[in-house]
C-alpha cells in the first residue's frame, strides 16, 4: 500500500506514519516544509511540498498512491479566535480537503488514489447536553461545526470520481507524546488542575493507539464510507475526567475554572471546554472494531507508564 499523508508531523500524523511504516506501507509525506518534515520523520518516507493556502499541490505527490490521509489543520487551541485565525483554521482543513479532491479530479483515472480518508472532529455535532450522539446526529451550528461540515464536504467531493471517501470524527486525543494530555499532566502534577465550567459537560476522548488503529481499519476495509466517530466507547463528564486524572497522578484537583472566566480569557474558543458532546462510536462498534482502551482508567494507566 502507498499512502500519501498530510499533517504527518502532527501528534496523530507522527503516530500514523510510524504505524503505516511498521505495516510495510510506502508513505508519502505532503508538507509545507518538506525538509523540516524529513528531520522529524526520518528517511523512510518520500517527501513532497504542497501549499494549500496558495492552492498548490503537485499531482505527482498523489499519482499511483493507494490512499490519501488528510490530517493537516491549523491548531484550534491557543490564542483567541480572531477573524484571521478563524480563516486559517477553516482553510487549512476544508480548503486542504478541497484541494486534494480537485487535484485528483484533474488526474487520469488510472493514476488516482482509490481511497481518501480525512480527519474531522466531534465538533461537527455542536452542543447536545446529556443526549447520546452518534453518526446519524445532525450537525451543530457553531463555528467548529461549520468548519467540520465544509471539511467533510471537501472530502466527499471525491466520491463523484469513484474514490472511496471516509471521515474520522475525532474526540480528545490522549497521548504521552504531546497534545492535551501532556499539558494537563503538567498542570495536575502542580495541583493546579480542576473542573471546567459546571463539570457536567460530556467529553469524548480516545487513546492515540486506538485512533491510529481506526485510521488503518478504515483504510483497509473497503466497505467503510462516510463518517465514523473516532472516540472511545465510554465518554465521561468533565468532572469524571478530572477525578480519574487526579487519582491516576495522586494529585488533588481543586483549582476549578468557572465558565465566565473561561469565556473572559478565551472568548469564543471557550466553547472547546464548555460544549457537551456525549459522542459514541456506533459505527466502529457495529463493524467490530476492537478498542484496546475502552475505559479512561485503562488509557491513563497506559499513558502514565503503569502497565
Amino acid at each position: 500500500m502507498k499512502v500519501a499523508v498530510t499533517g504527518a508531523t502532527g501528534l496523530v500524523g507522527r503516530a500514523l506514519v510510524a504505524e503505516l511504516l511498521a505495516r510495510g506501507a510506502e508513505v508519502r509525506v505532503l508538507s509545507r516544509q518538506p525538509a523540516a518534515a524529513r528531520m522529524v520523520l526520518g528517511e523512510d518516507c518520500d517527501y513532497f511540498g504542497w501549499a494549500p493556502q496558495a492552492h498548490e499541490l503537485d499531482e505527482d505527490a498523489l499519482s499511483g498512491a493507494t490512499a490519501v490521509v488528510h490530517l493537516a489543520g491549523e491548531p484550534v487551541i491557543g490564542g483567541r479566535w480572531t477573524p484571521r485565525r478563524k480563516k486559517a483554521i477553516f482553510e487549512s482543513r476544508a480548503g486542504g480537503a478541497q484541494l486534494i479532491s480537485s487535484t485528483m479530479a484533474a488526474m487520469s483515472v488510472e493514476s488516482r488514489p482509490r481511497v481518501f480518508v480525512s480527519a474531522s472532529a466531534v465538533g461537527y455535532y455542536g452542543d447536545h447536553g446529556n443526549y447520546r450522539v452518534d453518526e446519524t446526529t445532525p450537525p451543530g451550528h457553531d463555528f467548529l461545526a461549520e468548519v467540520c461540515q465544509a471539511w467533510e464536504q471537501g472530502v466527499m467531493d471525491a466520491e463523484s470520481l469513484g474514490i472511496r471517501t471516509a471521515t474520522v470524527r475525532i474526540g480528545l486525543v490522549l497521548s504521552a507524546d504531546g497534545g492535551a494530555f501532556t499539558r494537563l499532566h503538567r498542570i495536575f502534577k502542580l495541583r493546579l488542575g480542576g473542573e471546567l465550567g459546571s463539570g457536567r459537560q460530556w467529553l469524548s476522548w480516545i487513546h492515540i493507539d486506538d485512533l491510529v488503529a481506526m485510521f488503518c481499519f478504515v483504510l483497509e476495509h473497503e466497505g467503510i464510507r462516510g463518517a465514523i466517530n473516532g472516540v472511545a466507547p465510554r465518554p465521561v463528564t468533565n468532572t469524571e475526567f478530572t477525578v480519574r486524572l487526579s487519582e491516576a497522578l495522586g494529585a488533588v484537583a481543586f483549582l476549578d475554572a468557572p465558565a465566565f472566566a473561561l469565556r473572559w480569557v478565551y472568548g469564543e474558543q471557550a466553547g472547546l471546554f464548555l460544549t457537551s458532546a456525549r459522542v459514541v462510536p456506533n459505527r466502529a462498534s457495529k463493524l467490530l472494531f476492537g478498542f484496546r482502551y475502552p475505559e479512561l482508567s485503562l488509557a491513563f494507566h497506559d499513558l502514565l507508564g503503569h502497565g
